[in-house]
Parts: C-alpha cells; structure tokens; sequence
C-alpha cells in the first residue's frame, strides 16, 4: 500500500495543481476561441467531473493520515474560519444556487492545500511545483507548436501565445511563479541544476511571449523581492551601505517615473488607469 501511494501521489499531485492552474480543459472545451470571436456556450461538464474526482480523492489521501491533518488545522484555526463564513454565506447570496457550486470548489480547494500542507515539507512542495510547471511549460511548447489553434490566440491578441490556457494573460499569470520557483530550486540545490534554469528561462520565454506587461512588471518585483530577501541575510559591514545605496537609488528611480509616468506607460501601450477603462466620476 505505502508503495503504490509513493508512486500514485506525486502523479495526483502534479496532475491536480496543473488543472487547479486552469490548464489544458478550458482551452480545448472551448474549441480555441479567442477574446473577440463569437461567444458560444460550451459543455463543461467533464471539467467539473474532473474536479470532483480531485476532492474525492483529495478527501481520500486526508482520510488516512488524518491525525497529521487534524494537527495541520489547529495550528490555523482562521482558514477555517474564513471558508465556514464563505460557505454560510448562501443563507444571505443573492445567487443562492452559484454560492453553493462556488462553495463546494473552495472547500475542495481548500482540502487539497490542507493535503500538500500534511503530506509534502516546504522542500517537497517546492518539488512538487517544479513539477507542475515544467508540466506546463511542456505541453504549453506543443500546443504552440503542434495545435497553434488552442496554443495561440486569434481574434483582438492575434499571434500572442497562450499555451494551454484560455488567455494570454492566464499563461502570463502562470509563468511568473513559474520563473521564481524554478529560480530557487536552481539557487537551492546543485543536483539538476542545468534543468533548473532551463526552466526557469523557458518561463521567462513564454512569459514574454504572451505579451502580458502586468505578468512582467509582476516578475521584476518578485525577482527584486527574493534578491532583497537574500540580500537582507548579508553581513552587517555589506548590508549597511547596501541598503543605503538601494535607498538613494530607489528614491531617484521613483521620483523619475513619478514625472514620466506618462510617458512609459504610452509606451508599453497603457494610460494612467492601467486598464484604459474612461473615469465616470474623478476623485
């Protein structure tokens, strides 16, 4: 038994976070289309199927260790909390029958997380996402190369890629933490490294190539996060004039584009609203 669960549960685990990141079913149950065709409804019945099948499973896994469990749940007593009011929300919805389905998908989310927290370490987890991602990293480059219909998009983004995903801006969204996991996998550990940063490049790629400048403005600062987090486990006599400096050279950066703001952002094709959204009422 213990061995046919070491085998079963990475394969679940892997193939539940790439579904759980919107990959794959989406794209293909809507038969390709594109922001701007014609908008159809679609069957997505074998998507849901597919997910509850997850929570069962997922219920199933917690079922037996569910003493670790329990121990997960009572060091954070507030996220269950959080889900109980957003489950008796129904008695207040306007939309009693869409709270319901909504409420059903957060519980089985929220035991699937409850499952990675109980049966994987941080370490593992960071495994496992690596996993995930170099999943759909892959079949990402194949739906680009090999179905372009589902792998890149037509209509108002014409030519942008998407992957296996049903929008550019999803496959950007994905890629960032993409691009930082695998970025401390390959800071972490020698083993693999090569496969690491192979990764973590072929994020970066796929990013750009969705065109997304929120995904990429999003990656700069968690890049420059992590770095400013690395840098804060300096010695003192290093991270004293570090800090100062970054601070001069920050605030000189700020001021900068505090008076070019427009300017830049007319130039990766936004305005002030970021969403080109016209103000109804200005402050």
């Amino acid at each position: 038994m213990r061995k046919l669960l070491a085998f079963f549960e990475p394969i679940f685990t892997t193939v539940s976070l790439v579904l759980y990141s919107g990959g794959v079913l989406t794209v293909i149950l809507s038969g390709g289309r594109s922001e701007g065709d014609v908008i159809q409804e679609f069957d997505s019945s074998l998507s849901r199927l597919l997910f509850v099948l997850i929570y069962l499973v997922t219920f199933f896994l917690l079922a037996l260790r569910w003493k670790k469990v329990l121990y997960v749940l009572s060091k954070d007593r507030w996220l269950s909390l959080l889900v109980g009011i957003a489950v008796i929300s129904v008695f207040w919805s306007s939309e009693p029958t869409t709270t319901i389905n909504r409420a059903v998908a957060l519980i089985g989310t929220t035991l699937f997380g409850v499952y990675l927290a109980s049966r994987y370490t941080i370490k593992e987890q960071l495994e496992m996402l690596g996993w995930a991602f170099g999943v759909a990293i892959l079949l990402s480059f194949m739906f680009i190369v090999a179905l372009p219909k589902y792998g890149i998009m037509g209509g108002v983004h014409a030519g942008t890629w998407r992957g296996i995903y049903v929008h550019k801006n999803v496959l950007g969204k994905v890629m960032v933490p993409s691009a930082v996991v695998f970025l401390l996998l390959a800071i972490r550990g020698k083993k693999n490294n090569l496969l690491f940063w192979g990764g973590f490049g072929f994020s970066v790629i796929l990013l750009l190539f969705t065109t997304s400048k929120t995904a990429l403005v999003s990656l700069i600062i968690m890049l420059l996060s992590l770095y400013l987090y690395r840098m804060l486990r300096w010695r003192y006599d290093l991270l004293i004039p570090t800090i100062f400096a970054m601070t001069t050279f920050g605030g000189s950066v700020l001021i900068w584009l505090l008076d070019n703001a427009d300017a830049l952002l007319g130039a990766i094709g936004k305005d002030a609203t970021l969403t080109g959204r016209t103000e109804l009422w200005p402050l």
